[in-house]
């Protein structure tokens, strides 16, 4: 798993079986949640934030450029959240103010054929195709705190997942998917809200396996 060793697991050592967390980008997650609550209509009533906005995405394709992340890459929804094991099993824990442990962070998502790439505004990071196992579906409700897509998720593409949101803006996501691998007998999962799966499908090549109740 190239970029994971110096990546993911290096910042956060006590989660072996994931590659999210708070932690890992919480500075670059802060700056993109505060981008996507500037997108929204109250703040874009304000003077020059279109143009601000315009700024922002033109630095961070700059950013993504630099790290040679293919112009046609998927801008694709992960779920990253703090976590403790409990019987061996994972058990999402919230953070500080949180509401709910789960954060929805965007990144670009690209293969090669050899392995699946996604990109933050730091790195690239790598997994081989061949060391992803499966994709599992958990037919439970989580909510996430931030939407980040430009069509409304009651909208459009989005429609046909039935997203509910509170009077806050949070979104409620059901089912949601553990794309599962393993590196050096290490295991690891990849956790995404359900309207990314085609583009996980796409890229992989699996196809998610039955509902699991937790």
């Amino acid at each position: 798993v190239r970029g994971l060793d110096i990546g993911f697991a290096q910042m956060y050592k006590n989660a072996p079986a994931l590659i999210i967390s708070a932690p890992i980008c919480g500075l670059i997650w802060l700056v993109l949640f505060i981008c996507s609550k500037i997108k929204s209509k109250k703040v874009l009533a304000e003077e020059n934030v279109e143009q601000q906005i315009a700024d922002i995405d033109e630095d961070i394709d700059a950013i993504h450029e630099e790290l040679g992340v293919p112009s046609d890459a998927t801008d694709v929804d992960i779920l990253m959240f703090k976590y403790k094991l409990k019987d061996e099993e994972i058990r999402p824990q919230s953070i500080g103010l949180q509401v709910a442990p789960f954060i929805n962070f965007e990144v670009k998502a690209y293969t090669d054929g050899k392995y699946l790439h996604l990109a933050d505004t730091e790195s690239v990071y790598s997994f081989d195709l061949s060391e992803l196992k499966s994709i599992n579906t958990i037919n439970k409700k989580i909510l996430v705190q931030n939407w980040n897509k430009d069509e409304h998720p009651k909208k459009g593409e989005y429609k046909q997942y039935k997203l509910a949101m509170n009077d806050m803006g949070d979104i409620f996501v059901k089912p949601y998917h553990i794309l599962e691998g393993e590196h050096n007998g290490e295991a690891y999962g990849i956790y995404f809200p359900c309207y990314e799966l085609t583009t996980f499908e796409r890229l992989t090549g699996l196809r998610a396996k039955a509902d699991i109740e937790e």
